[in-house]
């Protein structure tokens, strides 16, 4: 018995949707490969802040990690630990060496932090800057 013409025709349609998909995918992958454009000016340790009214940090995660969603974490968690350091730096020096009260100001500021960029070097190393408004911290000597 031979099937009518409309019987073959569904699935002629499922099929060359799902090759436009996996070719679209297959595209959407590669286009996504691009070289890395130059360094920002961040990255240079000997570049000067511009902008006094934030605290800034930095932080990288070398191409030894494989997985890019811890990658992408490492960058950021450690972008916060130099910010932190730096925040701290700033505030032991203000309340001339009390850390309880340093670390009380931070403990209290470091949460508004918020990461404001990221560079991908060619070389699978991804860096995160993050950065915290000085205004939100608040020196206060221990009582």
């Amino acid at each position: 018995m031979r099937r009518p013409r409309s019987y073959y025709f569904p699935g002629c349609l499922l099929g060359a949707a799902c090759l436009a998909l996996i070719a679209g995918g297959l595209g959407a992958a590669c286009a996504a490969k691009k070289t890395p454009g130059p360094p920002p000016a961040w990255l240079d340790p000997a570049a000067p802040e511009s902008d006094s009214d934030y605290f800034y940090g930095v932080g990288c995660a070398q191409k030894e990690i494989n997985n890019d969603y811890l990658k992408r974490d490492t960058a950021r968690e450690r972008a916060r630990v130099d910010l932190a350091l730096n925040v701290n730096q700033y505030l032991v020096s203000e309340l001339e060496g009390d850390t309880t009260a340093a670390r009380a100001a931070l403990e209290a500021a470091l949460p508004s932090h918020e990461i404001i960029d990221t560079y991908a070097d060619g070389q699978g190393n991804l860096y995160a800057r993050a950065r915290l408004a000085r205004d939100l911290v608040h020196p206060q000597p221990a009582r």
